[in-house]
């Protein structure tokens, strides 16, 4: 009855699909959290790899970004404070010119008026009508409100240079919004590479792609491993077959 029921066959193989973990990158291994026959699963950490220099280079990178970000905010409070200022500065000098500008019209009109006043004492003073203390008075007048109206002449071209010198400070805070640029440029650039680093920081904890078990261990702690070679071999139970050729 065995004989009818059993068949012995020497040329069988018992087969499975593996699966061969191995390194992105090169480095030490630090510590294996699996042993051979464990079972795993998905997404389980394997083996981790030194990775104190790339945690050193994300500190660093960190911290010059901060120092960046702080460099920005305060070109960005100068920047601000700057056109506040120079604004309120503008407006003042306007201001200034406005006023003078009245009070020189209004000097120049009544230096008219004084001319005026001049030809007309000169003309009673020639008749003999008015004495001549009161031309000197009047001539006095005149010479006063000239001397007035210089001064208030060369206050305005004052104020106005004084505007044109505030004026050409504009490029002053351009200067400053090209530097925030460039430092927004750096701080990109920061942080491109704090990412890129933590790519690469992922890369020295190799996690399991599959729920199985761990068949064969060929590299252990402190072994320097080089990208591509081979680790260890998973392999999932519920995927065995027997191959073999019966009569």
């Amino acid at each position: 009855f065995f004989w009818f029921t059993h068949v012995y066959e020497n040329d069988a193989q018992v087969q499975t699909e593996l699966t061969n973990i191995s390194s992105q990158v090169n480095g030490k291994i630090e510590l294996l959290t699996v042993k051979e026959g464990q079972k795993i699963k998905r997404g389980q950490s394997l083996v981790k790899l030194i990775d104190d220099d790339i945690r050193l280079n994300i500190a660093a990178l960190k911290t010059e970004l901060r120092l960046k970000a702080a460099e920005r905010s305060k070109l960005v409070s100068e920047k601000i404070a700057f056109e506040t200022e120079l604004k309120a500065e503008l407006i003042t000098q306007r201001e200034k010119i406005k006023t003078s500008k009245l009070e020189y019209d209004s000097l120049e009109e009544r230096l008219k008026l004084a001319e005026k006043n001049i030809r007309r004492v000169k003309f009673l003073f020639g008749k003999e009508l008015i004495p001549e203390d009161k031309l000197i008075q009047e001539q006095d007048k005149f010479l006063v409100l000239k001397g007035d109206l210089n001064v208030k002449s060369a206050r305005v071209a004052v104020a106005k240079k004084e505007l044109l010198r505030l004026r050409s400070t504009i490029g002053k805070a351009e200067i400053i919004g090209e530097k925030i640029k460039i430092l927004e440029v750096e701080h990109m650039r920061i942080k491109d590479n704090i990412q890129m680093q933590e790519i690469e920081l992922s890369y020295r904890t190799i996690v399991s792609p599959i729920d199985g078990i761990v068949g064969r261990i060929y590299k252990y702690r402190g072994e320097y491993i080089e990208d591509g070679i081979n680790i260890l071999t998973l392999h999932n139970p519920a995927r065995f077959w027997i191959e073999a050729y019966i009569d």
